[in-house]
């Protein structure tokens, strides 16, 4: 739900109403999520927390903050852990916050721009790091979340959150597959029901023309190698305060960003 323009109240400190904060929320993926986003490799290196699994649960909540004249509502997800990348292991359970979703008061659906969108059984790979982006769930919000599918003819395959195939490049690097994007199956999950071309939206039947593509997309186990091989030279960082699932995680993290809000409000 779009949500009508609001401003912080004045002063030093911002006194934020329920749409305000997500209006803060859609502002700050606008500066940092489009404008600023790294390369593959870059988001890799920087996560505190990453990992493939499954989206076992999503649930919907509100919490009173300070400063907020009501219940900011947020979603609780949780993964269960296939592949530990970063700041978690293998069969883990990690659980996630994202600002918005369902109110549970109202029954409204507040949406918060560049916020990734699960269904439970989603085959999922995220990257997460809150100190770069904080209440999105994911670092750079749903640049931080892909897709896993299964193709047709070419097995699982590795898609961004808009479902544009990622692939191998000439130089060794990972990067989107221009020209096409894959259309879920509405009966099988984490399944890609046919490949259409970006721009006609038509499905691509050419033989070789498919054939390059699926030759070209990262499979499951390219992307486990690709990601071992950046982390290694990676800086070690602290581990994601998101690990934790509980309502005080949340409030945290939403009292960092208005602090963080404030220190950006004073340095000008």
């Amino acid at each position: 739900m779009k949500s009508p323009a609001s401003s912080p109240a004045s002063g030093r400190l911002f006194s934020v109403t329920l749409f305000t904060f997500l209006l803060l929320c859609s502002a700050l993926a606008e500066a940092t999520t489009w404008k600023t986003a790294p390369s593959f490799d870059e988001l890799v290196r920087t996560s505190r927390l990453a990992f493939r699994g499954v989206v076992s649960t999503i649930a919907y909540h509100a919490v009173a903050v300070p400063g907020a004249e009501r219940a900011i509502p947020y979603t609780e997800l949780t993964f269960s852990v296939t592949r530990a990348y970063a700041g978690t292991r293998d069969g883990a359970e990690v659980t996630l916050f994202q600002a918005g979703g369902l109110d549970p008061e109202s029954g409204m659906w507040f949406g918060v721009s560049g916020v990734p969108s699960y269904t439970e059984g989603d085959v999922v790979a995220v990257f997460a790091n809150d100190q770069i982006t904080p209440l999105y769930g994911a670092l750079y919000g749903d640049r931080g979340a892909l897709r896993i599918l299964d193709v047709p003819g070419a097995g699982n395959r590795v898609m961004s959150h808009q479902l544009t195939p990622l692939a191998k490049k000439p130089d060794g690097a990972v990067g989107t597959l221009a020209g096409a994007r894959c259309v879920p199956s509405p009966m099988v999950a984490s399944s890609c029901n046919a490949l259409v071309d970006s721009e006609t939206q038509q499905r691509i039947t050419d033989p070789t023309r498919l054939r390059e593509m699926r030759n070209a997309m990262v499979s499951v186990e390219e992307l486990d190698a690709h990601i071992a091989a950046v982390r290694r030279s990676a800086t070690e960082l602290a581990p994601a305060q998101t690990i934790s699932g509980d309502q005080e995680s949340f409030r945290s993290l939403y009292e960092n960003f208005i602090a963080r809000l404030n220190r950006a409000d004073a340095a000008r």
